[in-house]
This record gives structure tokens, C-alpha cells and sequence, in this order.
């Protein structure tokens, strides 16, 4: 009997961390800009738009969760080069490098935090990243603004 109680007070612990669990983001902390993607116009001042799509720009001072909260088409995180993208990447669920483009080289992941997703070489990602040697810019699902 003892078991069985403590087998259901485990579970009721398991689900009330899983369900009360809240992300805070950190790990996108050190960012130096973030760029939203909108396909309708929002209430944020500095932005540009391209046809019918709005890009709006954030500093460092931005509130990561506030962002990443809402129904955004992407998220485009700008971090200088010595931003530990090692130690980012060792976060993922799963990363794996893709080819060059225009001088950065190409990665794909997945973050479990972060609900929407792509198929790219079919496999299920929501997380791309763009290394040179000035810059790191990493996209939730995908860069869209361009490297």
C-alpha cells in the first residue's frame, strides 16, 4: 500500500512540475537585437514592412517572453560573436549542421520550449542558426530577414 501511494504522489509531483513548469528563455539572454516578423501591423513603433509583412525591431532590453508569447511568423536573434553558441546549441534537443550560405554556416535544431516548426531535409526543426565570424543570428523557426 505504501507503494502505491507513493507511486501516485510521484506522478501528481511529475505533472504538476511539467504542467506548472514556466520558460523563462533564458537561453536566448545576450541577444544584441531581436527582429519580430508580423503578418498583420501591431502596436510596437519601430518597424519596416516588406508587402504584407511587418518587421519589428527590439534592443537587448527587450522582454524575451513577452515577444516569444505571441503569435509572431519568426523571431530573428542577433548576437555578437562571442555569444556562447556552444553552449546554446548543447540546450537544443537536437542540432545538426546544414551547408554555407553566403559565408555563415548553416545549422538546424530543435527547441521542445517553442511550439512551431518546419520540415527542413525532413526533419522536424524550429531552430536555425547562421555563424560567421562577426555575427551569430538565430531564427525560431527560420531566419527570415536574411543573414
Amino acid at each position: 500500500m505504501k507503494r502505491v501511494i507513493g507511486f501516485f504522489v510521484a506522478v501528481i509531483l511529475l505533472i504538476g512540475v511539467c504542467v506548472f513548469k514556466e520558460n523563462d528563455y533564458a537561453l536566448f539572454n545576450g541577444f544584441s537585437r531581436v527582429i519580430v516578423v508580423s503578418e498583420q501591423e501591431q502596436l510596437y513603433q519601430n518597424y519596416l514592412t516588406n508587402g504584407n509583412q511587418y518587421y519589428y525591431i527590439f534592443d537587448e532590453n527587450a522582454d524575451v517572453k513577452q515577444l516569444l508569447g505571441q503569435s509572431f511568423v519568426s523571431y530573428n536573434f542577433y548576437f555578437s560573436s562571442d555569444f556562447n553558441i556552444e553552449k546554446f546549441m548543447s540546450n537544443l534537443d537536437f542540432c545538426y549542421q546544414g551547408g554555407d550560405v553566403e559565408g555563415y554556416k548553416l545549422y538546424y535544431g530543435y527547441y521542445c520550449d517553442f511550439n512551431d516548426f518546419r520540415y527542413v531535409d525532413g526533419k522536424k526543426v524550429n531552430i536555425q542558426i547562421a555563424l560567421t565570424q562577426n555575427e551569430i543570428v538565430v531564427g525560431l523557426p527560420l531566419i527570415t530577414t536574411g543573414y
